[in-house]
């Protein structure tokens, strides 16, 4: 576990756990940070979920609160750094934390942690029966990925002052970079600013969550099921981006351009009509024109 301290000039501390594969002496979110006239505390501890050092952080930063004379803390973890920021905000309530895109549950078959985990260690699933406070916390989850979804459904029964479903994929915390979202998040030390600060049109109001479980079975499947069409029809009966990202993975392994341009057109469509002029995710356009390009005769 690495950890750097940004020496500020306040008494606020922010503390920011880095997202997975951020390399060795590098630390996530120092380009939302790295100028800030308050104190910020990196951490960084590549790929381990942070399941190994959670104590050894929480001791870290009440030292600094100690030496430093700190009267806030706020806590922000982007994807395996929510994991972080979560266990520690919930053991220290009076820390406003804020999540992005986090695993609460880990390992989950398809997911980031199960993939890219260096360590998997037994009982760290982020349940009630942890004890943790939940009161002083926002989450947010990019609902536009199958997992994501999962993450967001499970998180509604543990208690957060706010649960989010987003108009994302998973990188939540990029996203809000990309749209030039990130100021009046950066700078809020409240859970009631940080809502009041996310533009509701960012906010999906009905989340497919009855879905979930086709999303993420159809999003897994093995190319051989994708290639037999088994779950694409009933996909294609679901208007909402997440059905979308899915269709688009089918559209690749099956080398479809057809079903890639209707995809697109439901996209740009739903974009233009369903989402009070929050525009198609630059994530979306992307993984569309890189399908293109492998698919192309």
């Amino acid at each position: 576990m690495e950890h750097f301290l940004q020496v500020g000039s306040s008494d606020e501390l922010i503390v920011v756990f880095s997202p997975i594969n951020i390399p060795k002496g590098k630390f996530g979110l120092s380009r939302f940070f790295g100028k800030d006239v308050r104190n910020v505390l990196f951490f960084n501890c590549p790929n381990t979920w942070y399941v190994d050092c959670i104590e050894e952080m929480e001791q870290i930063i009440h030292e600094i609160i100690s030496e430093f004379q700190i009267s806030k803390v706020v806590l922000y973890g982007p994807s395996m750094g929510g994991y972080a920021a979560a266990r520690i905000g919930g053991k220290n309530p009076e820390f406003t934390t804020f999540l992005f895109g986090p695993e609460l549950k880990l390992y989950i078959p398809g997911s980031l942690s199960q993939k890219n985990a260096t360590i998997q260690a037994a009982d760290v699933d982020i349940t009630p029966l942890m004890g943790l406070d939940f009161s002083n916390t926002v989450a947010l989850f990019g609902i536009y990925e199958p997992v994501d979804l999962i993450q967001y459904e499970f998180s509604l029964g543990l208690g957060f002052y706010a649960t989010l479903p987003v108009r994302s994929p998973h990188a939540v915390h990029e996203e809000f970079y990309y749209r030039d979202l990130i100021q009046p998040l950066a700078t809020s030390t409240t859970c009631s600013r940080f809502v009041e600060s996310i533009p509701l049109n960012f906010i999906d109001l009905n989340p497919p969550t009855q879905h979930s479980g086709l999303l993420y079975s159809a999003f897994f499947a093995n190319n051989n099921k994708i290639n037999n069409n088994t779950d694409s029809s009933k996909l294609e009966e679901i208007s909402h981006p997440s059905a979308y990202w899915v269709l688009l993975k089918h559209a690749l392994v099956r080398k479809d351009a057809n079903l890639l341009d209707d995809i697109e057109k439901k996209l740009n469509r739903y974009f233009q009509e369903k989402t009070d002029g929050f525009t198609l995710p630059s994530k979306f356009e992307k993984r569309i024109l890189q399908i293109r390009e492998k698919i192309a005769p």
